[in-house]
Parts: C-alpha cells; sequence; structure tokens
C-alpha cells in the first residue's frame, strides 16, 4: 500500500472530536475555554433578555396602576361632589357648611354683607 492510503485512511477511521493519536490527547480540550465563554455568554444574553421583557413588564403595570389610582381619585372627586350636593351640612363654613352658629350660609363667594343664614337651628 502506499504511504498516502495509510493516511487517507488513518483520517477516514479517526474519531471526528479530534483525537490525536500521536500525542494522545484531544484537540477539542483546547477548545474548552472558547466553547464554554461562547456557552456563557448566551446564557448572559438570555438573562439580559429575560431582564428587559421583565423591565418592560413593570412598566406597563405601573403604567396601568397609575390609571387605576387617577381614575379612583376622579371617581372619590365625584362622590365627594354628590356627597356635599346632597348634604351641605357635611361642607366647611367656607364652603357653604354650618358656621358656629348652626346655620348654613352659600359660599363665601355668593355672600352679600349682612346676609342673614339660610336656616337655623
Amino acid at each position: 500500500m502506499n504511504r498516502n492510503n495509510v493516511a487517507t485512511r488513518e483520517e477516514e477511521f479517526s474519531d471526528s472530536d479530534g483525537y490525536d493519536s500521536v500525542s494522545g490527547s484531544s484537540t477539542s480540550l483546547a477548545d474548552l475555554p472558547a466553547s464554554f465563554w461562547i456557552f456563557s455568554e448566551s446564557l448572559r444574553r438570555r438573562e439580559l433578555a429575560e431582564m428587559e421583557m421583565m423591565k418592560s413588564w413593570e412598566a406597563l403595570l405601573c403604567e396601568e396602576k397609575r390609571r387605576t389610582i387617577e381614575m379612583e381619585v376622579k371617581l372619590t372627586q365625584i362622590l365627594v361632589q354628590l356627597h356635599r350636593t346632597i348634604h351641605p351640612a357635611a361642607m366647611s363654613p367656607e364652603e357653604g357648611g354650618p358656621d358656629s352658629t348652626g346655620g348654613l350660609f352659600l359660599s363665601k363667594s355668593k355672600n352679600r354683607v349682612g346676609e342673614v343664614p339660610l336656616f337655623q337651628f
């Protein structure tokens, strides 16, 4: 057999992982740090992507909570206004509620000098 044929046949039957029959070591061990680096980088990128998704999710939740609170504030203001309309005694004297004598006045913007209370209790 020709020497080239022997070398070719040895290459055909050699392990695919890069085992070197002369030195007895594997060339894949030399690639281990690079493989580990690639693996760790892919994990880092995945974790970063997950954190970005969580961050955007939290931002959406915060925005929704802010809108909910704003709506609750508006509803509360409407209820307070309705309560004041139905029960004027719940208002302070500055807002037209009862004064210290127990009378109900219109709001200060509508009061005239010497005006008498609407009701006396």
